[in-house]
């Protein structure tokens, strides 16, 4: 077959029959399957690969967000309250021993003075219980209870506290900060 030949109707169409010295590199026909989905268009398909780029980065962030935000969610990175120290630095009442700070400051025992028993006097401990902001209702609990009443709890902001009160021993007070 002949270069001239080549474009004429009725020529060989088997691509192998094309080849050869001379004649023009002839494009194989497409394989079975899909067709690609990309255009021909040069912009068009510079605008198909930017759109799949954007899906592809997309995904990734949506994968690795997923897999931080988990993962954050395993870890407890809440750091432990300072405000029963503060509250106790703030009343000056850092070498009294009977206001004790424990559990790496996350709670406070305070021992009052009793008719029977010496402990930490009443104004200290009022003190730092305003500083932990109390609020009224429990400071009225604290007041009206009696040795009868056994242990009492109370439950405010990020505080919880235990009293108990019996005139030897006087008034016992645990303040405990609570995990949220």
């Amino acid at each position: 077959m002949t270069q001239e030949s080549f474009g004429q109707a009725g020529a060989h169409t088997d691509p192998e029959a094309l080849s050869g010295p001379g004649l023009p590199d002839v494009i194989p026909p497409a394989p079975p399957g899909p067709l690609p989905i990309t255009p021909r268009d040069p912009v068009a398909a510079q605008q198909f690969r930017t759109r799949r780029n954007y899906a592809l980065f997309a995904g990734a962030g949506l994968v690795v967000g997923l897999g931080a935000g988990l993962l954050m969610a395993e870890l407890d990175l809440s750091s432990p309250s300072n405000a029963l120290a503060d509250a106790v630095a703030e009343c000056q009442v850092e070498d009294d021993p009977y206001i004790q700070l424990g559990d790496e400051g996350q709670s406070l025992t305070m021992s009052g003075a009793g008719e029977d028993s010496s402990g930490a006097d009443y104004a200290d401990m009022v003190c730092v219980l305003h500083e932990v902001d109390m609020p009224d209702s429990v400071s009225s609990q604290m007041g009206s209870t009696r040795a009868l009443d056994g242990r009492q709890t109370a439950e405010w902001e990020d505080f919880n506290a235990s009293w108990s009160y019996h005139p030897d021993s006087g008034m016992n007070v645990v303040v405990n900060i609570v995990d949220k």
